[in-house]
């Protein structure tokens, strides 16, 4: 394949992909806006060079539709060569379409970084998700995980920067798989 340049490209030179099989519907396309507001554009959507000045879109299509609605101008975009071929431009649609759909989450994790957020007073939309279905996702976890306290972590989740002495007692976490500092309860049974 050839170069993919990486550039800014005003939103109303794209067109969508004929084929584009996948649907945004109006729930999704409010929460990505949402998510813009909060964090910009933080990943390029992919684009196919085409000989009338166009591009087509191969790659991100809810994100740019969300974009347009926003009254974005300008989108930071990965150009795909004009030379590329047709069957190639298909096959990367159908496969960032296709291949996050056989991702699986640990939904204990997921519910963790979501009350994080919430309890920081975010709007969870920005996530993709709501109130209510943190809630639910905590009553299917059960008492162990959202209840009295019992069966909770055994490390705080404070992410190892440079403000975590050398000397502190940490431990790679087994819920974040980052470097943590052991809770209180841990060091004091050392």
């Amino acid at each position: 394949m050839d170069e993919i340049i990486n550039k800014i490209v005003p939103i109303d030179s794209i067109m969508a992909h004929p084929r584009n099989y996948r649907f945004h519907p109006d729930e999704q396309l409010s929460d990505l806006g949402v998510s813009l507001k909060r964090f910009s554009q933080y990943r390029s959507v992919v684009l196919w060079e085409r000989p009338n000045g166009k591009y087509m879109q191969v790659a991100g299509h809810g994100v740019l539709e969300a974009m347009k609605r926003e009254g974005v101008t300008d989108v930071r975009a990965d150009i795909l060569a004009i030379t590329t071929p047709q069957s190639t431009i298909d096959a990367i649609m159908v496969s960032d379409n296709n291949i996050a759909l056989k991702a699986s989450d640990d939904d204990e994790m997921l519910a963790h970084l979501l009350q994080e957020q919430q309890d920081a007073g975010f709007d969870l939309a920005s996530l993709g998700s709501d109130d209510e279905t943190l809630r639910q996702m905590l009553e299917s976890l059960g008492d162990e995980y959202a209840g009295n306290g019992e069966g909770k972590p055994d490390v705080q989740f404070k992410e190892y920067d440079e403000t975590i002495a050398d000397d502190l007692d940490t431990e790679m976490c087994e819920q974040c798989g980052k470097l943590c500092m052991k809770s209180d309860k841990d060091n004091s049974d050392a």
